[in-house]
This record gives structure tokens, C-alpha cells and sequence, in this order.
């Protein structure tokens, strides 16, 4: 008991080291380490709003009309035009948390005894540690989240220590194909991938671009999974329509490099790719386990670059609201991310000793126009299009 003493449990307590503005330095250093990441390719964040609940009214885009050619005195023909659309839903709440407890602070302490300063350094690091799980770990559920909706139309996301969420993303039917019967481009088993050499991807790319050229959508490259591109780069079909269509090869043994393949479907007219490799992973029964890819690994997603595809609807925390009531004794709030929107807060807990973070954001991806935004190509011709 000699080394047990109101010091040695105060010290746990990491505003004895930080300062408020030195926490919020932290919690923005580990905000800024997803710029450029995942959801921030496709979304920006919509205005901050009270409701948990969201609606967006959008217009259908239309090809003008010619004018007609009238006789004197005549009327002028009337125009119809394309109707507006409303569809809405609800903001959820994500959400987790990191302690330090006893435990931490004995391991900390036993490294620190021969090193008076130590101490300090170890509980700064350990911070900072924190706060890259309780920030970034909130960005990775957006994605996760917007991968999922870009390559099904749907969410249909349920987390063991969570609720089920589920949205439609009102992506009209006729933006969602497949390969003609039989002509699926592999046949999958587990993680084994069997080409379909009956298939012809570089054709059926080429046809779904053509049908978005018609149907007036917006696009300017394909969105593909890192699984997806390499099979398709070892595709038989293509290497085959790629090799037929390159002259000068008179050695029939030569193999085409993945740039040469490129190259040609490019020449054909396939829309670049943007290759999607994602990683997160989960949490279960206190082990952290790798979590299953969000975004569809048989489906290519046919849309726009920028930032402007999503929108993230968010909504204010709670936190801000205690914030707003005035000076607090037993927690520390903090904001950070873009509209100050996800909500940290750091508590010292007395029995046990252990002291609590927990971060929070209300928000929820959308499209910005469902109408006119993305076309999904899935490669299997017995794929079914999940629902809510």
C-alpha cells in the first residue's frame, strides 16, 4: 500500500497535464489525419440542423425542347415539365468510447518510476492514442456507411453493440444492372473467383455508359473495389479483347501488363477507374476483429467525381446544449470535425477510478440527388439488389 496514495490516483486524471485548448489541439490532429479520406472523396457536410430528421425536396433534370414553328395569331404550345420529388428520413447517432483505468495506470506508473517526467509523457501519449479511435473511428461508420449506400442503393447496417439502420436511397431501378442470363462475369466461391469466359465486361461497361449518355447521367469514372479491379485486370475475356485489339504482337505468348490493359479498355472507351481499398474493422466481445467490406465487391458504380455526390445531414449534440447551459464540474466537452459536429466529452470517474472518453456525432449520408447521381453495375447476372 505504500505506493497507493491521492497522488498516484489524481494522476490518472488527464487535466491535471492538458489544458482545455491542449485537448482540442489533439482531438483537431487526429480530425486532420482523414482529410482526403473516404466519405470526404464523395460528401460534404450539410448545415448543422435541430431535427433528427431530414428532408429533401429535388427537381428531375429534362432535355429541352425545341421550340415549334406557329402561325401567325396562333397559341404558343405549353411545356410540360418534370415534377419535383420529396424524400426524407432520419439522423442516427453514432458513437463509442475509451477509458483509462487502474490497470493503465500501474503499467504507466512502473515504466515511469525511474523517470520522474515520464509520467507525464506516457499519459499525453496515451491521449492522443484515444483520440485517433474516438475521431477517426467516427469517420470510418460515415464511410462505411456511404460505401455501402453508393454500391447497393441501400444501408442495411446493424452493429452488436448497436441498433439496426436501415434507408433507402431512392436510386431509381433503371440505374441498377447486371449482365444478361449467363453472362455473370465470374462464378464466386468464398474468396475463389472463377472468370466466366462467356462474358464480355469491357462490352457491358461500354453499354452501361451508353445507357447513362442517354438517360442524361453524369459521369466521369467507374468506383471499384481493390478485389474487383485485379480480378477484372486477369480477366480472360478482356486480356483476349484487349490483345486482338493491339497490333504488332507477333509473339502469341506475350502477356499484357496491367497497364497495357488499361491502356486499351481506356481505348475502347471504358470510363477511368477509382479504385476503393477499404479497411476497418469491429469490435467484439472486447477484441477487434476485421470488419466485412462495406462497399459491394461485385458492383462497379458508374458516377461524378467531387465532393458535391453526398450530402452528410447532421444534427446538434446534446453536449452542446449542456455546454450551452453554463460552467460544468464533472466532464469537459470538446467539438471537433467539420460543423464542430462530432462531441467528445472527458469525465473522471471516482469508483472505479477510470477516467471516461466518449465521442458522438448525430449525422446520416444522403444523396444529393438520387434521381440523377449514380449508375451500379453489378457483375453477377444472379445478383439481387437488397431492399429495407
Amino acid at each position: 500500500m505504500a505506493n497507493r496514495n491521492s497522488n498516484f490516483y489524481s494522476s490518472l486524471d488527464l487535466r491535471r497535464y492538458l489544458a482545455p485548448e491542449d485537448y482540442q489541439a489533439i482531438y483537431d490532429h487526429s480530425n486532420a489525419k482523414y482529410n482526403g479520406k473516404g466519405w470526404q472523396n464523395y460528401a460534404v457536410f450539410g448545415p448543422k440542423q435541430l431535427s433528427r430528421v431530414w428532408g429533401n425536396i429535388v427537381k428531375e433534370d429534362e432535355i429541352v425542347v425545341k421550340a415549334s414553328a406557329i402561325g401567325v395569331g396562333a397559341n404558343k404550345p405549353i411545356r410540360s415539365t418534370s415534377g419535383w420529388s420529396r424524400f426524407g428520413g432520419s439522423i442516427y447517432k453514432v458513437g463509442h468510447g475509451v477509458k483509462m483505468d487502474e490497470d493503465d495506470l500501474l503499467k504507466m506508473q512502473e515504466i515511469a518510476a525511474s523517470n520522474m517526467g515520464k509520467m507525464e509523457e506516457l499519459m499525453i501519449d496515451s491521449m492522443i492514442a484515444k483520440s485517433d479511435k474516438l475521431v477517426i473511428g467516427i469517420h470510418n461508420k460515415i464511410t462505411s456507411w456511404l460505401y455501402e449506400g453508393l454500391s447497393t442503393g441501400v444501408i442495411n447496417d446493424f452493429n452488436e453493440d448497436g441498433i439496426l439502420v436501415q434507408a433507402d436511397l431512392m436510386i431509381p431501378d433503371k440505374y441498377k444492372a447486371k449482365p444478361n442470363s449467363g453472362k455473370g462475369w465470374f462464378t464466386i466461391s468464398g474468396s475463389t473467383w472463377t472468370p466466366n469466359a462467356q462474358s464480355d465486361p469491357i462490352q457491358d461497361m461500354l453499354d452501361a455508359q451508353q445507357f447513362a449518355e442517354d438517360e442524361n447521367l453524369p459521369f466521369d469514372h467507374w468506383e471499384i473495389t481493390k478485389t474487383m479491379y485485379r480480378k477484372l485486370m486477369l480477366h480472360p475475356s478482356v486480356i483476349a479483347k484487349c490483345r486482338n485489339h493491339m497490333s504488332g504482337i507477333a509473339n502469341t505468348n506475350y502477356t499484357l501488363v496491367e497497364s497495357e490493359i488499361l491502356s486499351v479498355m481506356h481505348e475502347f472507351g471504358v470510363a477511368p477507374f477509382r479504385v476503393i481499398d477499404e479497411k476497418s474493422a469491429k469490435e467484439i466481445n472486447g477484441i477487434s476483429e476485421v470488419d466485412t467490406a462495406s462497399f459491394e465487391p461485385t458492383s462497379l458504380v458508374l458516377c461524378n467525381s467531387g465532393s458535391g455526390l453526398f450530402e452528410i445531414k447532421n444534427a446538434r449534440s446534446v453536449y452542446e446544449e449542456r455546454v450551452a447551459a453554463g460552467p460544468q464540474q464533472t466532464g469537459q466537452y470538446s467539438f471537433t470535425g467539420e460543423n464542430n459536429a462530432i462531441a467528445i466529452l472527458n469525465q473522471w470517474q471516482e469508483s472505479p477510478v477510470c477516467n471516461i472518453f466518449e465521442s458522438e456525432l448525430w449525422a446520416f449520408p444522403i444523396l444529393s440527388n438520387p434521381l440523377k447521381s449514380v449508375l451500379i453495375f453489378n457483375c453477377q447476372d444472379n445478383y439481387t439488389f437488397p431492399t429495407v
